[in-house]
């Protein structure tokens, strides 16, 4: 079953300003996470239910999977040191 992944504009900003290398392996893990939600390398989050992370680089991938619609909500995008802490 192939998911649909769904990227917020405010995820999809901070996106577009990543250097091209950066996004470039950021893509290609949101697409494995279209064909499989829960990849090797992918880390269920403590105390939250059914968020998940995924790394790239020195980026983290912050995500909910909804298995009945089929989605992969993007939750964030953001360097290691960042991606943790309260907004």
């Amino acid at each position: 079953m192939d998911f649909h992944v769904l990227i917020p504009k405010p995820v999809l900003k901070y996106f577009n300003v990543l250097p091209d290398k950066d996004r470039q392996k950021i893509l290609l893990k949101l697409q494995i996470l279209e064909k499989n939600p829960k990849p090797i390398g992918s880390l269920k989050l403590q105390g939250q239910e059914e968020q998940y992370r995924i790394r790239s680089g020195d980026y983290r991938i912050r995500y909910l999977i909804n298995q009945n619609k089929g989605e992969i909500a993007i939750l964030d995008i953001a360097h290691r040191k960042n991606i943790y802490k309260k907004k």
